[in-house]
């Protein structure tokens, strides 16, 4: 606790606006949602002390949450005890990215600040500037403790080459084919397994498991 009492605030919404669009445990995909502009331009949005709304249920932390895809298969990588969700350390996952904070932008212009926050977590994990980006659709699962009180936007990134962790929290990255994905999956944290095991979210890996 004494860690998330240095932490930002962090962008978050109501549970009650979540739940128009999606419950959980699972994927919701984009073609069964409003537009992303719309989502993030609903009222209710503001920055939460981060050590209260790990606690919290009632709020849910944006987080947009990227798979990163290159000629040469998905990025994947083992979460390292350097990050600060000390409850995924040792998971493998094909997401990245991570809360949208103050820095980032106003609640004047919630999507404006997503969109930033967005850019700047691939930048600071893997040092990705140039991408072509598509909105997937929503994840949420309350079934643990992590995903009760964080609400995953999940992107497809695809890049033109390989890319390498730019951080030490992620360990053993590395890009893998639609196979090794697949084979990872039971080791993996939730939001990735729902992910690749979801009929509806479409990563290109072929058939769900």
């Amino acid at each position: 606790m004494s860690n998330l009492l240095s932490k930002p605030p962090v962008l978050v919404l109501p549970a009650t606006r979540v739940d128009q669009w999606i419950i959980g445990p699972g994927f919701v995909p984009s073609s069964k949602l409003p537009p992303l502009g719309e989502i993030l331009g609903v009222e209710g949005f503001s920055f939460h002390p981060r050590h209260l709304a790990e606690e919290d249920p009632s709020w849910q932390q944006v987080i947009p949450y990227m798979v990163v895809r290159s000629p040469s298969g998905w990025f994947r990588y083992r979460r390292g005890k350097a990050g600060t969700e000390n409850r995924l350390h040792a998971l493998w996952s094909i997401g990245v990215g991570g809360h949208v904070e103050p820095l980032d932008g106003t609640l004047i212009d919630p999507h404006a600040a997503y969109r930033a926050g967005m850019g700047r977590e691939l930048f600071e994990e893997l040092g990705i500037a140039a991408f072509r980006e598509s909105f997937l659709g929503l994840l949420r699962d309350p079934s643990n403790a992590v995903g009760r009180v964080h609400l995953g936007f999940i992107h497809l990134i695809e890049v033109e080459s390989e890319v390498r962790s730019a951080e030490d929290a992620l360990l053993d990255g590395g890009h893998e084919g639609a196979e090794g994905i697949r084979r990872l999956a039971p080791h993996m944290e939730s939001w990735s397994r729902i992910l690749i095991e979801s009929p509806e979210c479409d990563l290109g890996l072929g058939s769900a498991l």
